[in-house]
């Protein structure tokens, strides 16, 4: 329960800090989630997009690493084709909070394997004590 509450509490906080960006540096949204620069971005990104679908059932962790590699081609392409709309400083928001989701989930899964190990040696040695008596 305790994950969840830290999950939902940053999605509110890049929600509030994406707000905040956008009226402090008069950032204009787009009509719809994203609008591609030009044809070439959109082809790369849809390529990066199907290569994190499918190294995600190599590794969970690639999911996120793929995402954010996407944000910063996104980045990248902004920076250099649309560099006066500053929609490129919410696409550095966007990698960073992808990057510390990464970062909490690695966390949270080590800490669950460790707990695991943990609990499970623990019963086994109850179990060899139990064989001795």
């Amino acid at each position: 329960m305790m994950y969840i509450s830290i999950f939902i509490s940053i999605f509110i906080f890049w929600i509030v800090i994406e707000k905040i960006v956008i009226n402090k540096l008069n950032i204009k949204k787009k009509k719809f989630l994203f609008q591609h620069v030009n044809k070439i971005h959109t082809w790369l990104e849809a390529l990066l997009f199907i290569l994190t679908l499918s190294m995600m059932f190599v590794n969970e962790y690639y999911f996120f690493i793929g995402i954010t590699a996407i944000f910063c081609f996104r980045i990248v392409i902004e920076w250099k084709f649309e560099k006066e709309s500053k929609t490129y400083i919410l696409s550095i928001l966007n990698a960073s909070i992808c990057l510390l989701l990464l970062i909490m989930f690695k966390l949270f899964f080590v800490e669950k394997i460790i707990l695991t190990i943990v609990i499970s040696h623990y019963t086994s040695s109850i179990q060899n004590v139990k064989q001795l008596i």
